[in-house]
């Protein structure tokens, strides 16, 4: 389903954001994306086991998210170049420079974001209650 796959609802929030940036900017999206996919990566860190499986940049959310993240600033990149990175009368454009440079930076954060307000709780919890002190392991 469209809405339980966060690369899909990132690709849907891009092209918003590509064809209404008014639009989209109005709507403070970047700033909601933490609320917006905490369920989704809740709901996958529920079978996580941090002392088991390790690497939370290999869980599927996380490497959607990185990957989505890459994909935008392919995609800006590409855009500016077919703009031939001209400044649009009245600064226009240096305002869109800045924004996609903001917004591009809200999105690479996102992965660190939600591992921080969300996996590493539970890998306190999972240290805190499962690591001997006394233990020679």
């Amino acid at each position: 389903s469209e809405v339980s796959d966060p690369s899909t609802i990132l690709r849907r929030l891009d092209a918003w954001a590509r064809d209404e940036r008014p639009s989209y900017e109005q709507a403070f999206v970047d700033l909601c994306l933490p609320t917006l996919l905490a369920p989704l990566v809740r709901l996958a860190l529920l079978c996580w086991r941090p002392l088991a499986a390790g690497d939370l940049a290999q869980q599927p959310w996380h490497r959607q998210l990185t990957s989505a993240a890459a994909s935008l600033a392919g995609e800006l990149a590409a855009a500016d170049g077919a703009a031939g990175g001209e400044i649009a009368a009245g600064g226009r454009g240096e305002e869109r420079a800045a924004s996609d440079r903001a917004m591009l930076a809200r999105r690479g954060a996102l992965p660190a974001r939600l591992a921080c307000d969300l996996a590493l709780p539970l890998l306190k919890h999972a240290v805190t209650h499962s690591w001997d002190v006394f233990s020679l392991r």
